[in-house]
């Protein structure tokens, strides 16, 4: 698998000239940029997608609950889980995140970075943004003889824009654009017309919906439709490939006691919607939105079945002090199955989150870190996290 999408990638940053110049640190940073994204493109076989740097998880609270948080979504990485769960958040939050990519090979040139904020306009709905920086590191140009001839960089990014607005006492509707640059090198080897570099838009559109089965317990039910938009080409417009499409569609259980405690049973179902056809082609992604879900022997044969991730959550909270949360994360075609650990302090204006996932032997003990602000009309207030 990883040598299959080093292969594709090498291909669309470099052309035909590798062997000519020798360019072999490409194929170093495609390896590298797979091992990263591993857990989460096993299931991408029938798309071959690319910039799928967009599939990582923004904020640290849903990766200790195993990523099931598209119908949780309560704080401000709400901007990439959920924008229409910006619109039940009566508060303004900033939110900063940080974390080694591999932490098994103790390279710190190579991390993730996001940065989240969304701000809440009383009889307007919620406004935020999402800023995610992948860095791949530094890296060595050689020439065909084995001499070093530059240092370039690699890295990718993507800036968002959301809005949310409930539209109802209990049902909200969101959406988000993005901007999105990947930046594999500074440019193309040999006579190819690309210059290693591609950039693309996006838009999500997503919904949430809420029903309090009384005072103390409800429902929620949370769908996002992610990265839609046009196909991103490193070379030429004929090599293009299509960014991640995904889907993702949950339910959480929330039960809360004033500020005694609150306690959240969460279930999500991620699928990948791009399709690359037998001869190669792939769809775009409005037709791939309806195509990636027969492509494989029909809507519910077993290897469609096979290619839906699941995720599992649990979180607690004690006194609006303490939160501990445990998750499951599972993706049966890739045959890859995880546990994932979190929690939090928070006091009046900051809440401080950690998340512990133990992958494999390569991503083992993955930490993530978020120290979040919260912020009402621009003034230092305390927050009232959670409005039923």
């Amino acid at each position: 698998m990883i040598k299959m999408k080093a292969r594709r990638h090498e291909e669309r940053s470099r052309g035909s000239n590798y062997h000519r110049e020798g360019d072999m640190k490409h194929i170093l940073i495609i390896l590298i940029a797979a091992l990263i994204l591993l857990p989460i493109t096993a299931d991408a076989r029938p798309g071959g997608a690319t910039a799928i740097f967009l599939l990582i998880p923004a904020g640290v609270r849903s990766t200790g609950m195993g990523d099931a948080y598209t119908a949780v979504a309560e704080d401000a990485s709400a901007v990439w889980w959920n924008p229409a769960a910006l619109a039940f958040i009566q508060r303004s939050e900033i939110g900063s995140m940080s974390c080694n990519s591999l932490p098994g090979y103790h390279l710190p040139d190579l991390y993730l970075l996001n940065r989240d904020f969304f701000h809440h306009i009383r009889g307007v709905g919620s406004v935020g943004g999402n800023y995610t920086y992948l860095d791949l590191g530094e890296s060595l140009r050689f020439n065909e003889l084995g001499q070093v001839l530059e240092y370039f960089h690699t890295y990718e990014l993507a800036v968002t824009g959301a809005y949310g607005i409930q539209v109802s006492e209990n049902l909200a509707f969101g959406a988000a654009a993005k901007y999105i640059y990947s930046h594999l090198s500074d440019r193309g080897a040999g006579q190819e017309k690309g210059d290693g570099t591609a950039s693309g838009v996006a838009v999500d559109l997503s919904m949430l919906y809420r029903y309090s089965l009384n005072p103390q317990a409800r429902i929620q039910f949370g769908a996002n439709l992610a990265n839609m938009g046009p196909k991103m080409s490193y070379i030429d417009r004929a090599q293009a490939d299509p960014i991640p499409t995904n889907l993702r569609m949950g339910t959480a259980f929330i039960i809360q006691h004033e500020d005694y405690f609150k306690v959240t049973l969460s279930a999500e179902l991620e699928k990948g919607l791009t399709t690359r056809n037998s001869d190669g082609s792939t769809d775009p992604f409005y037709k791939a939105i309806f195509t990636s879900w027969c492509n494989d022997g029909g809507i519910f044969s077993k290897d469609e079945i096979n290619e839906l991730i699941t995720h599992f959550g649990f979180e607690v909270w004690a006194m609006d002090i303490l939160a501990l949360r445990y998750g499951v994360w599972n993706n049966p075609l890739g045959k890859i199955n995880y546990p994932t650990f979190g929690l939090s302090l928070q006091y009046v204006l900051f809440r401080f989150d950690y998340s512990h996932k133990y992958w494999d032997s390569i991503h083992a003990g993955e930490e993530r870190f978020q120290l979040s602000f919260y912020i009402d009309h621009l003034k230092l207030l305390s927050p009232t996290p959670w409005k039923w």
